[in-house]
């Protein structure tokens, strides 16, 4: 979920902090990419087909598609990329992330028993399927594999991505992090984009949100713990109007909590599980680690073709399609055999037209 309606308060609040911004404009810059997020995404879009890709076991592929393509499209336009793995989660998250188990559960229950009904309506199904998308341990071993075939840096980060790609960014050894979850800004993220490598991307400057909003870094973390993130209940009632209101007059959320006749009252409940000191801290010292190595290596194509045609059943002509560019750049092969192909837009809108895997 990330930072709820975010986005919106800073539209209205602070636009100036958001602008559009072309891929061509990235060029030999290098982005942490919340890796999961970004498969999660390629996932779901696939299941908007009403299935996922599979090789001739039955073995679902789309997250190798979505990883191969994502990092595809970043080298062509001469984007370094540095894919950022979710490790174990923190333990102030368990509670949604229980909650979220719950409900890819029941979509998966509900998918079983319509399995017979042919009378279904397709949308009906397509919604279960994109709510029960989750990406198992094996596959992210998958897609690491890919990237590393790639020559691409990967960090597996201790545990969650977003706190790991925020600390490569506020140290400048990255210089834009891409993500849809908008808590990278919380953790600290200096440059924030969203749609990566869509047509329409956005960069979200953090400077510019606390220059133009007015606001500190602190009280911006208690704003958005206001507005509800992964680690704490929020209080019923406050709204994203409200909550930057609330911020912008009592400067925190302790002297919210002391002085703000409505919660005297009891207008404004605080819940149970109001954690919003332990996700404030966690905001700011949150797990990371500081070994890592954020330079392009030379590909292993030959081993990634193989790996793609025997355990993936790629089609051996479209991989050659999707990589020539490399095979050119590195004088992997003769140069003769080079197959141009053209800038992979893939939108979101991945058919299985453009990615292609045998029958």
């Amino acid at each position: 979920m990330g930072i709820k309606n975010l986005m919106k308060l800073l539209t209205k609040n602070t636009p100036d902090a958001i602008s559009e911004i072309q891929p061509i404009e990235l060029k030999n810059k290098k982005v942490a990419i919340d890796t999961s997020i970004i498969l999660y995404q390629f996932i779901t879009a696939i299941r908007s087909s009403g299935a996922d890709l599979k090789n001739k076991d039955g073995k679902s592929t789309s997250h190798i598609h979505g990883i191969l393509i994502k990092t595809l499209n970043c080298l062509k336009v001469g984007i370094i990329p540095v894919h950022i793995f979710d490790g174990k989660p923190p333990e102030l998250k368990m509670k949604i992330l229980n909650d979220r188990m719950k409900i890819k559960k029941n979509a998966l229950s509900k998918l079983d028993k319509i399995q017979e009904n042919k009378t279904i309506e397709k949308e009906e199904k397509i919604k279960l399927l994109k709510m029960s998308v989750s990406i198992s341990q094996e596959e992210m071993s998958e897609a690491i594999e890919i990237v590393n075939l790639l020559g691409v840096p990967v960090i597996n980060a201790p545990e969650e991505a977003d706190s790991q790609c925020a600390y490569l960014s506020i140290n400048d050894l990255v210089d834009y992090v891409a993500s849809e979850d908008m808590d990278l800004l919380t953790f600290g993220t200096k440059k924030l984009l969203k749609n990566f490598m869509k047509k329409t991307m956005y960069c979200i400057d953090l400077e510019d949100i606390l220059n133009h909003g007015e606001i500190t870094m602190d009280q911006f973390i208690d704003l958005c713990i206001l507005l509800g993130c992964d680690y704490t209940d929020t209080i019923l009632g406050i709204g994203l109007k409200r909550a930057w209101d609330i911020i912008k007059k009592y400067k925190s959320l302790d002297k919210f909590i002391e002085k703000d006749p409505k919660i005297a009252s009891n207008t404004y409940v605080l819940p149970s599980n109001f954690r919003y000191e332990e996700s404030r801290e966690y905001f700011k010292n949150p797990r990371h680690i500081n070994e890592f190595e954020l330079n392009l290596s030379i590909p292993k194509l030959d081993e990634l073709k193989m790996l793609l045609i025997n355990k993936y059943n790629f089609d051996e002509e479209h991989i050659e399609k999707l990589i020539g560019f490399l095979r050119k750049k590195h004088n992997l092969y003769d140069k003769t055999n080079y197959v141009n192909d053209p800038f992979i837009d893939d939108d979101i809108k991945v058919s299985k037209k453009k990615v292609k895997s045998k029958k």
